[in-house]
């Protein structure tokens, strides 16, 4: 067995790679396609009246109440578009819109595996990549959930965008491919708001081709410029069809908290990518309102070790595979870190979809210089051992597949790991209700209570600390949230009497 460059690949072997990258990945989700509407499924398509009629379809494009049976403020009209196609061709039948994500996926899949060849991977190492993402249990979030189509139909265009633009930096055709890159990138934000992170992946893809060579950067800094025009055209357009930009408040109503917090959720991600289990829709996050713990420290040791081997690779004029693996992961979760906060979940595993690439190229960057692969003594137990992944994989996304039947198996699934989460528990609560089953529906109210009680009484600890720090604004702000989650909370408003006295104190 023989596995070498694209330039010597035989066309039978080029038939066997791509056949292998559609059919494993549809074997990975094939168990998805007895599945229910779940979850957020409902509302953006089984219980969406606006995908029952093609011409709702510009509506898609100008305002955020069409996207759902509700005005769930968020802004993907080309997958809605896609429902409203399907709508037509399946009806209420989940079968088929569960078909159609596993199909892009796959797409997605042969993909990644082209882009790769372009980065000048081997055939070895981007064969690797590629089956491995196929097979990942931390996409099931993305492909097994009929809403994840904003995630896979994004990263198709976003996939495709990359690819022109590396087509166009040797082709004579070159703007053609650059006409490409910018439609493809249009559709790819169109489909999800997390393709923004694309301007930035074409300048980490400039410094890996061009080795380093910063200065070469310069010639591309008007087409850059198009992209961020893009950019901000799509926020504007997606402003408007929402009616804001979609910002939502910070964590602790503190950027640090939030900041400090996200750090144990970057390094959270990277368990996750090569230690996948357990895996679950909720996560409960627990606020970390100092630098002084060990996520915080381990992450900025991380991205110390990160920027010092950038610049000392820069500064001799190169650019590692491992390097572009790293930045990759770290510049397309900036999306989804909170810098700017969003109205979503702080962490969830559709987040990685897009990211996890960039981990698995850091993995097999230990690869780089095969060229050829043969079966030989020192290879079968590299082979073995990437075999045995591959596996266990596999049978961890049919696992995790069939958490995703349907509202009930997912959400008593996610409330074994995420039992703090007030969603989880309100979602168990209206399904157990439709079900009569009136016993555990007071048992989920009993929970959601106890959540309330829990949650208000974080809120009042922070407001104390913000009082010792001298900011009385905030832990007013804080002590507030924590009576609207819990009215009857006696301790929140005796804090805000001793508030006001604090201030006649200071203004005396």
């Amino acid at each position: 067995m023989q596995l070498t460059d694209e330039g010597m690949l035989s066309a039978k072997m080029r038939f066997l790679i791509f056949s292998l990258l559609l059919a494993i990945p549809f074997l990975a989700y094939v168990n998805t396609f007895h599945n229910d509407f779940v979850w957020d499924d409902r509302y953006v398509l089984s219980e969406n009246p606006y995908i029952r009629h093609m011409e709702n379809i510009p509506s898609f494009f100008t305002t955020s109440k069409t996207q759902a049976s509700y005005d769930m403020k968020v802004y993907r009209p080309l997958r809605q578009v896609m429902f409203a196609i399907e709508y037509k061709m399946f009806g209420p039948n989940p079968s088929g819109y569960h078909l159609q994500n596993v199909f892009v996926h796959s797409m997605n899949c042969l993909l990644l595996f082209l882009l790769l060849r372009h980065l000048r991977l081997s055939a070895l190492q981007s064969f690797l990549v590629s089956t491995l993402y196929s097979v990942h249990p931390v996409n099931t979030e993305a492909v097994a959930n009929i809403a994840g189509r904003a995630d896979v139909l994004f990263l198709f265009f976003y996939l495709i965008g990359v690819i022109f633009y590396i087509k166009s930096r040797y082709s004579p055709r070159r703007r053609l491919y650059l006409v490409g890159v910018v439609v493809a990138y249009s559709l790819s934000l169109l489909s999800k708001e997390m393709a923004i992170s694309f301007p930035l992946t074409v300048v980490l893809i400039d410094i890996f081709l061009e080795g380093g060579q910063i200065a070469e950067l310069r010639k591309k800094l008007s087409f850059y410029l198009m992209l961020t025009v893009l950019s901000g055209l799509y926020l504007y357009a997606r402003t408007l069809a929402i009616g804001d930009l979609g910002r939502g408040e910070y964590y602790g109503d503190s950027f640090w908290t939030t900041m400090f917090t996200q750090t144990a959720i970057v390094l959270k991600y990277i368990k996750l990518v090569f230690i996948p289990y357990p895996l679950s829709a909720r996560y409960d996050i627990f606020l970390l309102v100092t630098p002084v713990n060990p996520y915080t420290v381990i992450f900025l040791f991380l991205m110390a070790l990160l920027i010092v081997a950038t610049v000392v690779s820069l500064s001799r004029k190169t650019f590692s595979l491992p390097l572009l693996g790293s930045w990759w992961f770290i510049l397309t979760l900036l999306p989804v870190s909170n810098v700017i906060p969003i109205r979503a979940a702080m962490m969830a595993e559709r987040y990685l979809y897009l990211p996890v690439i960039g981990l698995l190229i850091l993995t097999v960057s230990a690869f780089k210089g095969r060229r050829t692969f043969h079966l030989t003594r020192t290879t079968v137990p590299a082979l073995g051992s990437y075999v045995a992944v591959l596996s266990l994989f596999f049978i961890l996304t049919l696992s995790r597949n069939a958490v995703w039947k349907n509202d009930i198996t997912l959400f008593e699934d996610t409330r074994s790991k995420a039992p703090d989460s007030l969603a989880v528990h309100w979602n168990l609560f209206n399904e157990y209700q439709k079900r009569g089953d009136g016993e555990k529906a007071a048992a989920e109210y009993g929970e959601m209570k106890r959540i309330n009680e829990k949650v208000s009484r974080e809120y009042l600890a922070l407001a104390r600390k913000y009082r010792e720090s001298g900011k009385r604004a905030d832990a007013a702000r804080l002590a507030r949230k924590a009576l609207r989650t819990k009215p009857d909370l006696q301790a929140a408003s005796d804090f805000l009497r001793e508030l006001e006295k604090d201030a006649v104190i200071h203004l005396d």
